[in-house]
């Protein structure tokens, strides 16, 4: 999931990019076409129509084969490895995936690796955020510092914490005031018995209302790899 502010802070930044740098772009674990479009479509609205305006070639790469994912495969994979690599990439965006990984820092050097002399690596994820399912959720919940520090040797161009709303301003724009107060009612009571029958996908639904009143965060990170 990301947030309209995290989507905002992420055009605004490709936007100070001159786009004969960043073409092309693999959008790593990119979802699907209406994912980016129906579902969140801020993300094609804030990030990827502007690329497209700028003629900058844009690649989405998924696990799995789908509507919207130019190349399905695994990162991991040296076979596609090479078969991404050889596009050439001069930016790799990898957009809340990490938290989704066991191997977040593998993923990562298999992205560097990919990446061309000099291009760009543009990383964002949730800094405070609740526990969310997709299939995982390891709760890596890395600061800018975090991201840099496992790669010390590329230049690092934009590191930031973007704060967002609020789990109840999030509600209050979908229901009204005796419609949450009923659902958090309604949450409440039944919560015993969820977590007895599925504990994961009942804290995902629970964990949230930590955020009730604090705000979601995420961390923008870009990095520059070195040109030799």
């Amino acid at each position: 999931t990301m947030r309209l502010s995290e989507a905002c802070c992420v055009g605004e930044l490709l936007d100070t990019l001159p786009s004969e740098a960043i073409s092309p772009v693999l959008n790593v674990g990119s979802s699907t076409g209406h994912f980016r479009k129906n579902e969140q479509p801020h993300i094609d609205l804030h990030i990827f129509e502007p690329l497209c305006k700028r003629n900058v070639v844009v690649i989405h790469v998924d696990l799995k084969q789908a509507d919207g994912v130019d190349y399905a495969g695994d990162v991991l994979d040296e076979g596609f490895q090479h078969k991404l690599r050889s596009l050439h990439p001069k930016l790799i965006m990898c957009s809340n995936l990490l938290e989704h990984l066991t191997d977040p820092f593998s993923f990562l050097q298999a992205c560097a690796e990919i990446l061309e002399p000099g291009g760009y690596l543009l990383i964002t994820g949730p800094r405070s955020y609740p526990y969310h399912l997709d299939p995982i959720d390891t709760m890596y919940r890395p600061g800018p510092t975090e991201i840099q520090r496992i790669f010390p040797d590329y230049e690092s161009v934009f590191g930031k914490v973007i704060s967002s709303t609020t789990y109840l301003q999030d509600l209050s724009r979908r229901y009204s005031t005796w419609k949450i107060a009923s659902k958090f009612l309604s949450d409440t009571l039944k919560m015993p018995l969820r977590f007895v029958f599925n504990f994961d996908k009942s804290k995902a639904s629970y964990h949230r209302y930590l955020w009730l009143f604090r705000p979601y965060t995420s961390t923008v990170v870009l990095l520059r790899k070195p040109k030799k």
